[in-house]
Formats: structure tokens, C-alpha cells, sequence
């Protein structure tokens, strides 16, 4: 039986971090960038999907079964970032010049136009480091627990009862700015 594994994607305000991971959380590469290095939302992408490329190529052999993205204010539901705090894309002019702030983030149509094949989810950055202590980390074998996150931005994200709590917009538990 062929390996599964997935790319992480965590989006901070200083800087992006992939990872390639199995099921047991063991993490098989990692690649980083300084987020602020793009402030165009295109140009961004284009550099995070280099280094999903790379990590690809990392495990021959193996299947990638999708790639999870954690970003300020990301959305379950809708798939897109609204106005992410302390990151800040732009549109670009015709001539080149920057444009207006992007607001709504369209991550998941965005980065499936380059990985068609895959699924893509986005979650909100702190819903998505919980998960991550409940499955892999310090949070492993109980029920419920909340995550603190504290980085460029402060956040949270609650595991109940061995789920994530959304609430039906996907801000519920939102701690954070």
C-alpha cells in the first residue's frame, strides 16, 4: 500500500511554513519564506506553490493526499482569508503599481488552479495548530482542550469533544485580535 502524505501550509505574518507529513504527524521536509517578502497576492502564491513543488519531490513513491492551509481569519466554510490581521496583500495595476488591499484572500480557488488534483482546505491558523496538538502534540488523548497561539498575531482554537469548534461562520472561539 502506497504512503499517504499531505502538505501543511501554516501562513504567519512574518513568515510561511510547508510541510510535508504522514499520518503520524512525523513531518518527511519543511521549506520556509517571509511572507512579507510578496505583497502581492499572485506573486505569494506562485512562491508557496514552489515550495509545495519541492516538498513533492521530496517522497517518490508515495501519494499526496491534499494540502491543509492555516492562516489568520481563514475560513472553513467559505475557503478564503477575510482581511487576515498583520498580513497585507495588494492588487497590482495594469502599469505595475500597487493596487488596492485585497481583503477577502481566495486561498483555496487560488491554490487549486495549480493543484487541480488535490483537495484544499483552509482553516483558521490557531483552529488548525489545535487540531494539530489534539492529533500529534501536547494535546494528544483528550477530549477537549484550547490552544493559545502567539506569534506576529495572537489567536486560539478550541477542541471539543474531539472536534473543532467553528460555530456556523467559522469565528466561533476566535480569542485573537
Amino acid at each position: 500500500m502506497t504512503e499517504k502524505l499531505a502538505i501543511g501550509v501554516d501562513v504567519g505574518g512574518t513568515n510561511t511554513v510547508t510541510g510535508l507529513v504522514d499520518t503520524e504527524g512525523k513531518t518527511h521536509g519543511e521549506r520556509s519564506f517571509k511572507t512579507r517578502e510578496y505583497p502581492y497576492f499572485e506573486d505569494y502564491v506562485e512562491r508557496l506553490v514552489q515550495d509545495i513543488e519541492s516538498l513533492r519531490r521530496i517522497a517518490p513513491g508515495t501519494e499526496l493526499a491534499g494540502i491543509g492551509i492555516g492562516v489568520p481569519n481563514g475560513n472553513y466554510f467559505s475557503g478564503v482569508a477575510e482581511n487576515p490581521i498583520n498580513i497585507r496583500w495588494y492588487e497590482r495595476n495594469r502599469d505595475g503599481s500597487q493596487g488596492a488591499q485585497i481583503l477577502t484572500i481566495p486561498f483555496v480557488e487560488t491554490v487549486k488552479k495549480h493543484s487541480p488534483s488535490l483537495p484544499v482546505v483552509i482553516d483558521n491558523d490557531a483552529n488548525a495548530a489545535a487540531l494539530g496538538e489534539v492529533v500529534a502534540g501536547c494535546a494528544q488523548n483528550v477530549d477537549s482542550a484550547v490552544i493559545l497561539t502567539l506569534g506576529t498575531g495572537v489567536g486560539s482554537g478550541v477542541v471539543l469533544n474531539g472536534k473543532i469548534l467553528t460555530g456556523c461562520t467559522g469565528g466561533a472561539a476566535e480569542l485573537g485580535h
